[in-house]
């Protein structure tokens, strides 16, 4: 394991593939996870995460990326309030590659696709006992639970703004489980070479 940690710090540390910078970053990100598959609910959350873009040759080259994180719909914590089959909170990894698509003097517009994993504690089933439509009782059962979801994103940079700020907007769509999730994002770069 150590082994394994170390050549993943030698091997990000060194500018293997030349000129355009690593990054370093914090993702901040407000998250609608919509359920289409059960009541067709949707909740609000939020999370915070670290990403990493190695470097690369040129700007117009796919680019990887790579985000861990936590996330959380504080509403979700109550059974009873939760819209949504979804985490009432979650880590997620997020990896995938991303282009620039528009670059002027002060702005640039990037594309992404990739993946995300997610795992943490979720609403895993909801039991209504009813007696000529008035409800008796109610029950729920949460687990933890693991989903995997395609992901979409576009992202905004202008230097007008701030030089270390990107808005962006990340669809994931976690078919499985009936979910779609829209985050709206700003990344926040702490450290570029």
């Amino acid at each position: 394991m150590k082994k394994s940690l170390l050549i993943l710090f030698l091997v990000s540390s060194l500018n293997l593939f030349g000129q355009n910078d690593r990054e370093w970053f914090v993702r901040a990100n407000g998250n609608v996870v919509q359920n289409y598959i059960f009541d067709g609910g949707a909740d609000l959350g939020l999370g915070v995460h670290l990403g990493y873009i190695p470097s690369t040759k040129t700007e117009r080259t796919w680019r990887p990326y790579f985000l861990f994180g936590i996330e959380t719909i504080p509403f979700c914590f109550s059974s009873v309030s939760c819209n949504s089959f979804w985490y009432d909170y979650n880590f997620r990894v997020q990896g995938g590659l991303e282009r620039t698509v528009f670059r002027s003097e002060t702005s640039k517009v990037k594309l992404g696709f990739g993946a995300s994993v997610f795992a943490g504690k979720m609403l895993t089933g909801r039991y209504t006992l009813e007696r000529d439509g008035v409800i008796i009782s109610q029950e729920y059962d949460k687990g933890f639970e693991g989903a995997v979801s395609p992901q979409f994103s576009v992202k905004y940079f202008d230097k007008r703004i701030s030089e270390k700020i990107t808005f962006g907007y990340v669809f994931d769509w976690a078919f499985i489980d009936g979910n779609m999730i829209h985050g709206l994002i700003l990344d926040w770069r702490i450290q570029a070479r």
